[in-house]
């Protein structure tokens, strides 16, 4: 019972989350870090891949030609919120990139942009030059650097999360910089709904950080957390609430499926974008981007 982030075994909790984003109702443990705290899945399932049922909202449906003016404005949003300085033909390899929305979105906007997952239907090329791998970073060919590696809520799922940062950093360039979006429970949120947070997402995450400890984890892989940004949404409030009432994801009643049977007003929606935009800016919401780099 001990963390895998920081190794410590006094003080250490548990807790038992179910799966709701389906709606399966089943339970899992994880251990909450003492030191670090670290939240950590101990009861991995034997089989992950029926937690990403057909229909798994990151591959709901390829990019198409017909969509570029809408992703490529998506991308273009993407940039200006988290990679401001992101130079025209710029290198960007997105990690675990579901259907590669955000991939062929930017090598519309002109950046060299390859996508990997290893879920992905075998490879695929765009002709706006945009590259789809069905691989994982590990497996990866030799011979190239990137000036920005993303890992845009994907990081979370992983379980080789040290040798995944020490992998990523030998693929990026000398002034490239690790972009890692996730969950984090240095959060009102976490701290609010605990086993009913919607974004600890059980099963299908298995390593959920602390400020505290994705800054460890990152000193472990040779690289440093420059800044963060926080970037959540009403959703932490929209899915947790429904989970403490019993409301999958995507069951009838949610805000997401059917917004007029859900439990919440239009009024209860403004209310939940407010306390998450002074969240953000207190440092306290729920989702954040790292900015990592190496030294």
């Amino acid at each position: 019972m001990h963390c895998t982030i920081c190794q410590n075994q006094e003080h250490n909790q548990t807790l038992e989350a179910r799966e709701m984003m389906i709606g399966l109702r089943e339970p899992f443990r994880y251990l909450v870090c003492g030191a670090c705290g670290a939240v950590q899945l101990l009861d991995a399932p034997a089989d992950m891949a029926r937690f990403y049922a057909a229909g798994y909202y990151s591959f709901s449906q390829a990019p198409t030609a017909a969509q570029a003016p809408l992703l490529a404005g998506m991308a273009e949003q993407f940039i200006s919120t988290y990679l401001k300085r992101l130079p025209v033909g710029g290198r960007v390899l997105d990690v675990g990139c579901g259907a590669g929305h955000l991939v062929y979105g930017l090598a519309e906007l002109g950046h060299r942009a390859v996508g990997i997952d290893p879920f992905l239907d075998g490879e695929q090329s765009f002709a706006n030059g945009a590259q789809l791998l069905q691989c994982t970073l590990h497996q990866l060919p030799e011979g190239q650097t990137w000036d920005v590696i993303l890992f845009n809520h994907s990081f979370e799922h992983l379980f080789d999360q040290r040798e995944t940062l020490v992998r990523a950093r030998e693929l990026l360039s000398p002034r490239g910089v690790m972009i890692v979006r996730m969950p984090t429970v240095s959060s009102y949120a976490w701290e609010t709904y605990g086993r009913d947070w919607v974004a600890l997402d059980a099963p299908r995450h298995t390593v959920l950080h602390s400020q505290a400890s994705l800054e460890l984890l990152a000193r472990q892989a040779g690289l440093r957390v420059r800044a963060t940004l926080y970037d959540s949404s009403e959703f932490q409030f929209i899915g947790s609430e429904q989970y403490q009432r019993d409301i999958p994801l995507y069951g009838d009643d949610s805000y997401l499926v059917n917004p007029a049977r859900s439990p919440f007003s239009a009024a209860d929606i403004e209310l939940f974008r407010q306390q998450a935009r002074q969240l953000n800016q207190q440092q306290r919401g729920d989702t954040a981007a790292f900015y990592l780099s190496a030294g």
